[in-house]
């Protein structure tokens, strides 16, 4: 059952944490993604940056098609109708959510169909810029800075439609899960199933909650999807409780709730949700 969210564990194993200063721009310094924190394949960091207006879009590709990009079955025939205008692309990377390169690169369906070009921004950042069918989107800026983007919202026609129908793990709208009465939880400090963050294990988490939090976190809680999860919409945090949860109706599994207010449920008969408690009431967690 702990396979099925891969990804949630990783973020919850690993470093999650969204600095504080989101509202800056970052100083501009040459670096790889491979010896970059925010990009590396042990990281769910996002990094800071302010989005300013876009100035301009140039187009390079459109209807691009590269087998070595996904194991899709997609035929080169699929992609001739991925094509996006300039306001398209402007569209999207407005609407877009920002996520981390991990989720960018495991946590979401890829497409063989791309279109790429250059974009540049009021504040005078620019770079080249990439977007696939599945509504993945990435920019690499000029001084070698990646950010990445799930367009949920995008309206452009030729991109997949986003839903149920046309999803895969790790790739889907909130799952059918009925967070019904609870019988009883059951707080497991001393046997953390995600394992303990380096936060924690450095004793800086001062962050506990009872059972009657626990209560309150699952009665207010929302279930979100997995872009929303892993985005930067969403507060992040190392410090963390976890424990198990019986329902009345016999439903039982795990779960792990952050001092940011996100959560994860696993239940024993294999489904699994990503929450958000916005207005859950214990006063230990971080405030929204």
């Amino acid at each position: 059952m702990v396979n099925r969210i891969a990804c949630s564990l990783l973020a919850l194993t690993l470093v999650c944490f969204v600095s504080a200063q989101s509202t800056d721009n970052n100083p501009k310094q040459p670096y790889s993604e491979f010896n970059d924190i925010f990009e590396t394949s042990g990281t769910h960091l996002i990094r800071p940056y302010k989005m300013t207006a876009i100035k301009s879009v140039v187009i390079h590709e459109n209807a691009a098609w590269d087998p070595g990009r996904s194991t899709s079955d997609e035929p080169a025939e699929a992609c001739r109708t991925f094509v996006l205008t300039e306001a398209e692309v402007k569209d999207f990377f407005r609407c877009a959510e920002r996520i981390n390169g991990m989720t960018y690169v495991g946590g979401l369906s890829i497409s063989r169909c791309y279109a790429t070009g250059e974009i540049s921004f009021a504040n005078g950042d620019h770079g080249a810029w990439v977007i696939d069918a599945e509504r993945r989107g990435e920019i690499k800026f000029s001084d070698g800075r990646n950010i990445y983007f799930f367009g949920k919202n995008a309206r452009a026609k030729a991109l997949h439609k986003y839903g149920p129908e046309n999803s895969n793990e790790g790739y889907v709208e909130p799952p059918k899960v009925r967070i019904g009465p609870i019988k009883s939880i059951t707080l497991r400090p001393d046997r953390p199933q995600w394992g303990l963050s380096n936060d924690q294990k450095a004793g800086i988490c001062h962050f506990d909650l009872s059972e009657s939090d626990v209560r309150d976190y699952f009665l207010h809680a929302k279930i979100v999807d997995l872009p929303t999860y892993m985005s930067s919409n969403l507060p992040h945090s190392t410090c963390r409780v976890e424990g198990e949860i019986v329902f009345a109706s016999g439903l039982h599994g795990v779960w792990v709730i952050e001092s940011g207010r996100r959560g994860v449920l696993e239940l024993n008969n294999g489904s699994s949700a990503y929450l958000f408690s916005k207005d859950a009431r214990a006063k230990a967690f971080d405030k929204p």
